[in-house]
């Protein structure tokens, strides 16, 4: 039984641009622990197309479901300050909404 304010358990999937199912280079991960968070979906098909449109523009993206959430996060960075200089660079140039933020990468994918 699941408790009200057990919080969803989240498993790391990630997607990259190349159809379902398929993961990002190793490299992507390999010791970096902060991500930027885009946008949340809770359709599968539309987390997957903000992934391709991102791959698009040459940038690394993938998704961390999260209950029924489809959380969309692009690149990978070693530190908290690298990914809030970068964030910046993307809200100005309008490459990520408003309200996205940066976040860990959740465990089992660094």
């Amino acid at each position: 039984m699941v408790t009200p304010d057990a919080a969803p358990k989240q498993t790391a999937v990630p997607v990259s641009g190349a159809g379902e199912g398929a993961a990002p280079e190793a490299s992507l991960f390999a010791g970096k622990k902060y991500t930027i968070q885009m946008v949340t979906y809770t359709s599968r098909k539309l987390a997957e197309e903000a992934v391709e449109k991102l791959a698009k523009k040459g940038r690394r993206a993938f998704i961390v479901p999260s209950g029924k959430f489809m959380q969309v996060c692009v690149e990978a960075f070693e530190s908290r300050d690298q990914a809030s200089m970068i964030l910046r660079e993307f809200k100005s140039s309008r490459l990520v909404p408003p309200d996205a933020y940066v976040r860990p990468i959740p465990a089992g994918m660094a």
